[in-house]
């Protein structure tokens, strides 16, 4: 990876999240926890058989989700609080100050954006990023820890990067005999305090395979279709930010997918479509038989669930990417099989445009 001059390694951070074709989320709103809503200047209610729905949803949502554990650990004298993250078949410890820099899952920065970690199973489409270093020639180093982080790579050599400027080192853990996950560390030269890199130390340590420890638990896990049921719970339930991402013209837009208690029939509507076998590929990859994207494609974000989901314009196919991993299902619509879940999405879209523009202008 090319050096680059400036502070910001959060854009360092944005940019790995790009790779998985993600685009940047806005600010989300927090709701009431009574569903209620200002639009207009006015505050309105949702009707009782509404609001049973979404409390429903919500209720539904919390058997997905894992419980938030805290730890305390020593870093330079300090005690400091840690979440205990679960991600998909892994587990890692991050300070309770970085969690919310970043609503990328398996991406984390300092509050003073001068360092970073990021953990992830793939790298441009390459599920084994340790073998992928070795080969493009990268530089190995080797260290006073255990394997697996015995050693790192990096693309320096023995250049050392000018005052100000990104710096990146890579660490490894094998999953199995053709897999590993890739560690990015991420500093500021001569900016990155000591307290930071002890931090990413005690974060990139922490790390363990756990197989019963995946982000979205639920009962039994079953990848994609998990992912897809919590991503359904979230539209509904009233707890869930959701966002709307698109391009026109070479402009990106977002847009508060709840900006309206008329939200929910059109989440409703998604979430009465049926997915047929989520398929697994790699970096947006599309599995065999699945078209090109075309011109027009959306994107829902459910930032704090860290799970994106893209419909394309005529195509009943969805891609999700939730914690690195990506996944692809066909929707087979029984009762309606002219309305595709991309119009449903796009209806759904343009509504929250119009009620955002009804409230600007109020």
């Amino acid at each position: 990876m090319a050096k680059s001059k400036g502070k910001q390694v959060a854009v360092v951070i944005l940019a790995l999240a790009l790779l998985a074709g993600c685009g940047g989320p806005g600010q989300t709103s927090s709701n009431e926890a009574d569903g209620s809503r200002s639009v207009q200047g006015e505050t309105q209610q949702p009707d009782p058989e509404q609001l049973a729905l979404q409390r429903a949803a919500g209720e539904k949502l919390d058997s997905f989700l894992w419980p938030r554990e805290t730890v305390q650990k020593d870093i330079l004298g300090q005690q400091m609080e840690f979440i205990l993250y679960h991600g998909n078949g892994w587990t890692i410890h991050v300070p309770t100050s970085w969690e919310s820099e970043s609503v990328y899952a398996g991406l984390w920065s300092s509050p003073s954006h001068n360092a970073g970690v990021g953990v992830s199973k793939q790298y441009w489409g390459v599920n084994n990023p340790k073998h992928y270093r070795a080969q493009q020639g990268s530089w190995r180093h080797e260290t006073s820890y255990a394997p697996p982080f015995d050693y790192y790579y990096d693309n320096d050599g023995g250049y050392t990067p000018p005052e100000g400027s990104a710096d990146y080192i890579y660490f490894f853990a094998p999953d199995g005999d053709d897999q590993s996950y890739e560690f990015t560390l991420s500093s500021v030269v001569g900016e990155t305090t000591e307290e930071e890199k002890a931090i990413q130390e005690a974060v990139l340590l922490s790390f363990s395979l756990d197989d019963s420890s995946h982000v979205l638990c639920g009962e039994d896990y079953t990848p994609g279709k998990t992912e897809w049921e919590a991503a359904m719970a979230g539209l509904v339930s009233e707890m869930e930010p959701v966002q709307f991402f698109w391009t026109q013209d070479g402009y990106a837009f977002d847009v508060d997918g709840k900006g309206s208690p008329d939200y929910l029939p059109y989440a409703l509507a998604v979430s009465d479509c049926q997915p047929g076998e989520f398929v697994q590929s790699f970096s947006g990859e599309r599995p065999e038989g699945v078209p090109v994207m075309g011109e027009e494609m959306i994107t829902l974000l459910l930032p704090e669930m860290g799970i994106w989901l893209y419909f394309d314009v005529g195509s009943p196919w969805v891609y999700l990417h939730h914690a690195g991993e990506d996944y692809w299902t066909e929707f087979r619509h029984t009762e309606n099989p002219g309305r595709g879940i991309f119009d449903i999405v796009r209806d759904w879209r343009e509504a929250e445009q119009d009620w955002r523009d009804i409230s600007s202008a109020g």
